[in-house]
């Protein structure tokens, strides 16, 4: 397939499509949300810690229950080593 192809492709796939606009209606919110000072950066640090910390033991938990294959694991040690690098580089 070529690039266009595997564009349409992808762009035709709800599941896709609903995960993008998603996550840009959540920065959309964020952003708009600083821009009105609905949140302090005190709050913007502690939500950001939320999210970090709450749902990563619940997808550790998640994905012990999958059987292990070459494809799982590869995802998991991928999103090990970006929590590492995010830690390293964003130390609390």
């Amino acid at each position: 397939m070529d690039i266009l192809q595997e564009i349409q492709a992808t762009f035709t796939d709800m599941k896709i499509v609903s995960a993008i606009t998603s996550v840009l209606f959540i920065i959309l919110l964020g952003y708009f949300c600083h821009k009105q000072n609905i949140f302090s950066d005190t709050v913007g640090k502690a939500l950001s810690r939320v999210v970090l910390v709450v749902p990563l033991p619940a997808l550790a938990f998640n994905t012990f229950m999958e059987d292990i294959d070459a494809k799982s694991l590869s995802k998991g040690m991928g999103m090990y080593v970006e929590r590492v690098t995010h830690q390293l580089l964003l130390p609390n």
